[in-house]
């Protein structure tokens, strides 16, 4: 699988930094106006190229946000949720996507397990990169099913492919009166053709 990459819709992000400019510059008191300046600063530098994306390969995905990058395997993934946020526990408001790890991954402590039992996800990604979030999970989910059926595949072309073992040679050892030794066992006397099992 070669690398694909997504980006977040340019067109919301910008519309994202107007309307928290505006919220900035509207704002009635400091700590709301330093949250929308706040907010603004980050829609803004999600803008600049490859500041922010997702990178899917055979291996695995890498979330870029605000140019630095996070990797997971495949492998280290239980499964990916869709996150919806209601207004008044109601009303949908914003839809993202959010992946639960699985219990192989080395990083799986006791803190990560109460925060999953909490909300129900350990990560979200920071953006839907131009898809719906319902249609994001479900591309990820099936890459992250192809890697788990290529990798029992992977493993036996693997093991079809290593070398067979050397056939064992016989050793004769001149201090027991040229016997013969095969994997440890007397087999015959060197130069007499004769078998011990025979004598």
């Amino acid at each position: 699988m070669e690398d694909k990459i997504l980006y977040p819709n340019r067109t919301r992000l910008a519309g994202l930094t107007v309307v928290c400019l505006l919220g900035m510059l509207l704002a009635h008191g400091a700590i709301l106006s330093l949250i929308c300046g706040a907010a603004a600063c980050f829609f803004a530098t999600s803008l600049l190229p490859n500041a922010t994306s997702l990178t899917l390969n055979s291996a695995g995905f890498t979330a870029r946000a605000l140019f630095r990058d996070t990797s997971y395997r495949w492998q280290d993934i239980e499964a990916f949720v869709l996150i919806t946020r209601r207004y008044l526990g109601v009303i949908p408001i914003s839809r993202s996507v959010g992946y639960r790890f699985s219990e192989s991954y080395r990083k799986m402590g006791a803190a990560r397990k109460v925060y999953r039992a909490l909300v129900g996800w350990d990560g979200r990604l920071a953006d839907n990169y131009g898809l719906k979030a319902q249609n994001l999970v479900a591309v990820l989910e099936t890459c992250r099913g192809r890697a788990a059926l290529a990798a029992p595949a992977a493993f036996d072309a693997a093991v079809a492919q290593r070398p067979a073992a050397p056939a064992p040679v016989p050793s004769t050892n001149p201090q027991a009166g040229g016997q013969v030794i095969l994997n440890g066992e007397l087999v015959g006397l060197a130069g007499s053709g004769s078998d011990p099992a025979r004598r």
